[in-house]
């Protein structure tokens, strides 16, 4: 999964499912070069005539580079495009 931040900046994540929890809940892990690692968590819960999905990620370890983004505003930044991602699942459904 490519990751693009603001003035550039684009990172590269492997990411893999570790467990599924059928309909609801997966979890996964996302590791970036140079060794920051997150935990990932998406959880469905039916609403309505559709679904809500709630996407959740955790910093492990953060790699210098990556802590000093982190501290630079990447977490806000992260949390938007999350956001957006999820928009996009709606329009998409």
């Amino acid at each position: 999964m490519r990751i693009r931040g603001p003035l550039g900046v684009s990172r590269v994540a492997r990411t893999r499912v570790l467990s599924a929890k059928e309909p609801r809940e997966l979890r996964g892990r996302a590791e970036l070069h140079g060794g920051t690692v997150g935990a990932v968590r998406w959880t469905i819960e039916p609403e309505g005539e559709g679904s809500r999905v709630t996407l959740s990620a955790v910093v492990e370890h953060a790699a210098p580079f990556d802590r000093a983004v982190l501290a630079l505003g990447g977490r806000r930044w992260l949390r938007r495009g999350f956001a957006e991602a999820l928009a996009q699942l709606g329009r998409v459904a």
